[in-house]
């Protein structure tokens, strides 16, 4: 997909998987990753240099910050329509079809001790 993108924009992961798509994205294209919050309103990292434990300590951290990062955004016209790109879907109509074709070893039996939730 980024074959043709001038660049690529992705959401800021924490865990140790989500770095490693980044990384592995990053490695494969051409043009510029930005990573972007997508689920806070002030960065992680600009709110606590550290690991924080309690709400109490990073709350008012995060509330001195607030206002800068509280601004309207400003409006911009896309240059390409990505409502139009040409790309591989999957039809969701059908769950079982689509379990089925995982090749998952249906001999495997459940384990009585762990429950899903």
């Amino acid at each position: 997909m980024s074959r043709d993108a001038s660049l690529v924009v992705v959401d800021r992961g924490y865990l140790k998987i989500q770095r490693g798509w980044v990384s592995h994205v990053a490695e494969y294209i051409d043009c510029p990753l930005i990573q972007v919050e997508t689920n806070v309103i002030v960065p992680v990292g600009e709110a606590s240099p550290k690991e924080e434990y309690s709400a109490a300590t990073i709350r008012p951290k995060i509330m001195k910050k607030l206002n800068y990062y509280l601004v309207p955004m400003r409006q911009s016209r896309v240059k390409k329509n990505s409502l139009h790109l040409d790309l591989d879907t999957l039809d969701i109509g059908d769950i079982a079809e689509i379990v089925s074709s995982l090749g998952i070893d249906l001999s495997v039996e459940g384990v009585n001790d762990c429950h899903g939730g």
